[in-house]
């Protein structure tokens, strides 16, 4: 028999007979191509359900980190508001204080001035008492 013919006769050997076929491709391996190709999917499938695990650990995560970001946030804002009325009172503290700083100061240029017309006066009445001495003695 020929090579042609051999070949030719294998070839029909593959595509009749199956039971043939698969010796054939037994002895080629390809059994174990399959079986491995079967446990490749079989790990494909396990890293899959690994990755969605993850995922939904990650999403989930995200959102626990979302919502206390969120707290963090809303505090913030709250010291935020309590700074403002803490500056908001202090500054009209201070504007009462100066309030009072003025009025005492007005207070003490009005006494400053009283002070200064009573000196006044006693100086004049002063002047007029040596005035009157002063005419006294003269007449004696």
């Amino acid at each position: 028999m020929e090579t042609s013919e051999l070949k030719a006769r294998f070839f029909a050997l593959l595509r009749e007979d199956v039971e043939f076929r698969y010796a054939v491709a037994g002895l080629l391996g390809l059994e174990e191509i399959l079986r491995r190709l079967d446990r490749n999917e079989a790990e494909l499938l396990r890293l899959r359900e690994d990755f969605n695990k993850m995922r939904e650990d990650f999403n989930r995560k995200a959102e626990e980190d979302s919502k206390r970001f969120a707290a963090i946030e809303a505090e913030i804002a709250r010291l935020r508001e309590d700074m403002n009325a803490g500056f908001k009172r202090h500054d009209e503290e201070f504007t009462k204080v100066w309030g009072e700083i003025a009025k005492l100061r007005e207070d003490m240029n009005a006494g400053f001035r009283r002070h200064d017309e009573e000196l006044a006066k006693l100086r004049e009445d002063m002047m007029a008492g040596f005035k009157r001495y002063d005419e006294e003695l003269a007449r004696l």
